[in-house]
């Protein structure tokens, strides 16, 4: 996990990353919708050295908030 120093603050504080198959598992979705979410801008996200995805959790737990109280199905 990255830490980022909040230049006003001075303060670290921790960004929290996960893979694709954890994001899938929170959100509920197979990981190739993760992945078209990411390639999208709709889940932030970097890519290791190694060209894995690494999705912002806070970015997952927007968007699991945005589908549970915004998107009705049915």
């Amino acid at each position: 996990m990255p830490n980022m120093t909040d230049p006003e603050e001075g303060d670290q504080m921790t960004v929290d990353y996960v893979g694709i198959g954890e994001a899938a598992k929170i959100l509920a979705l197979s990981r190739t919708s993760i992945q078209k979410l990411v390639d999208s801008g709709q889940l932030a996200a970097v890519k290791t050295t190694g060209g894995h995805r690494r999705i912002l959790r806070e970015s997952i737990e927007e968007l699991k908030y945005y589908r549970e109280h915004f998107i009705k199905l049915g």
